[in-house]
């Protein structure tokens, strides 16, 4: 009998042990609750990003790896994963698939140049504005400035936008009687504007702008596009990653507070200055 009750409080200590090796799996952490406790358990943040789009992120040709992502945006995602403690995983890929990235999941947050939009809060969740709206509008030639003043003056016209951007939402609504013609990121969009393959080119006017200060044969039609009144660049996340958003609010109210996004925005300016992307 001793011998049999003795067996048993061995196995007894047995099961017990497994039972805290299983509990303490994955580093003696445990499964996390959520999204953000994932994140610091895995100590790295997932940022997807379509680099192409100066000043707010783009590709420093004179660096390697992600250090070559660069750009106001790219400078606040590195900001975000410091105040977080973790290291920033930079995965680049275009626009639209950088979307889908954090609709399905896969990715934790997109941040470059995204505009606010109903439909996007819907399948996203997304951010307090950390940039307010600049106007929407149309490159052009500067030889064809003339030709392209009002709306009525791209009727049938070849435009470029975008793919699953808010530029390409406003030719097609905005501008029905015009062609749209979706590109892969702006830089794109430029060299077919350039080649004569589209007649203008959608964009925001903070990147035209930029281009046009580089390139003067190069210029900004004199139409704008209607704006909703919430507009304003904003960080993507995954729908129900409520702890993560309020991490990141806090964090872009720091950021707010101190002006940082001014600073960074005018040292990414300075910056596309002296690369003179094209």
């Amino acid at each position: 009998m001793k011998k049999i009750i003795s067996l048993a409080l061995v196995l007894a200590f047995v099961v017990v042990g497994f039972a805290g090796c299983d509990q303490n799996s994955g580093g003696g952490q445990g499964t996390p609750a959520n999204r953000l406790e994932r994140i610091k358990q895995d100590g790295e943040i997932v940022f997807v990003t379509a680099p192409g789009f100066a000043p707010f992120i783009f590709l420093d040709p004179n660096l390697t790896g992600d250090e070559a992502i660069v750009g106001s945006d790219a400078t606040m995602a590195r900001f975000i994963a410091q105040e977080l403690g973790v290291d920033l995983v930079i995965q680049t890929m275009d626009f639209a698939t950088s979307l889908a990235a954090v609709q399905t999941g896969s990715a934790d947050m997109f941040i470059g140049g995204l505009s606010w939009r109903p439909e996007r809060e819907e399948a996203m969740m997304l951010s307090s504005r950390y940039m307010p709206p600049t106007f929407q509008g149309i490159m052009v030639m500067a030889d064809r400035l003339d030709d392209f003043r009002t709306a009525e003056d791209f009727d049938g016209a070849l435009i470029g936008a975008q793919n699953a951007s808010l530029q390409q939402d406003n030719v097609e609504q905005q501008l029905p009687n015009a062609r749209v013609q979706l590109v892969a990121d702006v830089s794109d969009g430029i060299m077919m504007l350039m080649t004569g393959n589209i007649d203008a080119l959608a964009m925001a006017g903070t990147v035209g702008e930029q281009y046009v200060r580089n390139y003067p044969h190069l210029a900004m039609s004199e139409f704008r596009f209607e704006m909703h009144p919430n507009l304003g660049n904003v960080i993507a996340m995954p729908l129900g990653s409520y702890e993560l958003f309020e991490a990141i609010e806090e964090i872009l109210a720091y950021i707010a507070e101190n002006e940082l996004y001014e600073l960074w925005f005018e040292q990414a300016n300075d910056l596309v200055d002296e690369l003179a992307i094209d």
